[in-house]
Parts: structure tokens; sequence; C-alpha cells
């Protein structure tokens, strides 16, 4: 089988790789944190060195429990709107949109991300009748102007995974800024690190083996609220509120109980744009 060579020069680029072996890695264990046979099927058909990601417990299971949690809110999101708008930032190979199978054709689906992304999602992951994907970057306006154009009745889920550590406070301020001029009444979902894992790229397990660097962090995440005066917090969730963070390994486990800066280490979010 002809496989499809990646031609992505971005630094963060090869975290999207990482992200879809981590699935790949849980989907096919004994007792799967996740099932995703699409993220498996996808690292079959890609010529990469994946085994520079190998062995990486703590990583693979944290990937997957925040697949599951973001599963989770988009479906529950589709479950009580009329006209769900689903807007995946940095959607990288995500395979969200297939993992919910039917109820994903009760909404439609926005994919953003980067052009050399974009190209290689096109060719491994072409777009059903009810998604769209853009090329572009999250800071620019174009696309939200664009979203409200095309969808004037529209209600809106962003969920934007694994994303804002790569990019400095300033960056995220901007982003979060233009959508809540735009989208009264859209729920925002993202994860977040604190201060010490944003300082300490070399401490992450599988990050450490990219060339990717964190940027951004925060401890009290309340303090977006001051961005914009429509962002209002709703909810943060640890992964330690998931009954199965147990199985990212004793290690980590260890150091989670002990450590408050590792327990908050990494943050799953709710906002609201009033």
């Amino acid at each position: 089988m002809s496989k499809t060579k990646p031609c992505l020069q971005d630094s963060t680029a090869d975290t999207l790789l990482l992200t879809l072996y981590a699935r790949s890695i849980e989907s096919q264990k004994p007792r799967p944190l996740i099932q995703d046979e699409y993220a498996v099927k996808l690292v079959e058909q890609i010529d990469y060195n994946f085994h520079l990601f190998d062995n990486i417990p703590t990583t693979s299971a944290a990937i997957a429990l925040r697949s599951v949690h973001f599963d989770k809110v988009t479906r529950d999101f589709i479950c009580c709107h009329k006209n769900p708008v689903v807007v995946i930032v940095g959607c990288g190979l995500d395979t969200r949109k297939q993992r919910l199978e039917d109820i994903s054709h009760q909404a439609v689906f926005y994919q953003l991300d980067l052009p050399e992304v974009i190209d290689l999602r096109e060719q491994l992951l072409p777009p059903d009748s009810n998604e769209h994907y853009i090329r572009g970057c999250l800071r620019k306006a174009d696309w939200k102007d664009k979203l409200l154009k095309d969808h004037p009745e529209g209600e809106f889920i962003f969920l934007i995974e694994g994303v804002l550590m790569y990019f400095t406070e300033s960056e995220n301020r901007q982003f979060m800024t233009q959508l809540a001029e735009r989208f009264s009444g859209a729920e925002l979902h993202c994860d977040m690190f604190n201060h010490w894992m944003s300082q300490n790229t070399a401490f992450h397990e599988a990050i450490s083996r990219t060339a990717a660097t964190f940027k951004f962090g925060l401890n009290d995440e309340k303090q977006i609220e001051s961005w914009h005066s429509k962002l209002k917090h709703e909810q943060t969730w640890l992964l330690s509120d998931y009954p199965d963070w147990y199985r990212m390994g004793l290690p980590f486990v260890s150091l989670y109980l002990v450590y408050h800066a590792v327990r908050t280490a990494s943050k799953f979010l709710k906002f609201t744009i009033k």
C-alpha cells in the first residue's frame, strides 16, 4: 500500500502526529480508554517514524482522556441545540466527527488548521457533506466573519484542543477577544496548562521529542474573563475527575497526588460568551 508522506514545516506540526498516534495506541489496548479505529487506520496510511513516540504511557492516556472529554461536550452540545455549528480549531488529524458517528450528521462541522495540515487532512480524511475545512490561523478575523455570515442562526461551539499552549498570551488574548466580539451565546472548550508546565516543555514525556515549545499557561483560568467582558468561565475539569485517570501510570499518579503543580498542570475548561 502506498503511504502518504507528511510535508509539515511548522514547528508544532509534529504534535498532530503525536496525538493521532496516542489515540491509535490506546485504541489497541485490551481495555482501551478510547476506541478510535480511524486513528489506527490513519497511522497505517502515513509514512512517518511513529516509533519516535513509543513508550509514552502517561501522554497517550492523557490524550485519550482529553479526547473522551471533548467528545462528550461536543455530543452534549449537539443534542441540546437546534442549529449546532462545531468549530474545531487546530484540528490536525482529529477524528472526532467520525467517532461521534450518527449524531455528527445533526451539526455542521468546521475544521481549521494551517494550510499544510489541511492539505494532509484532505488526502487522508476528505470532508463529509456537512463538513468544511478552513486553511488559516486562529488569530485571523476573516474566517470568523465568514462563519457568522454563513450561519446567522448558528449556535456555535468552539473546540480548542491541544492548541493554546503553543501561542503566547497576547496571541491567545487576541483570539479569545475576536470570538467574544462576534459569537454571543457560544461555548468555548479548551485545555490549558499552568505556569509550571508551560515553562517546562523538556519535562513533557512526548512533546520534548518534537520541535514544539510551550509558550502559555495560567494558574488561574478565571483571568481570561479579564480579557473581555463577555467571556465567562463556567467550569474546570482536572484529569482526576475521570475514573480512569490512574491509568496514566504509577510514576505520574504518585507525583499527581503529592504536588499541586502536577495536579493542576493540565485542565479542561469551559467558557461561554454572554
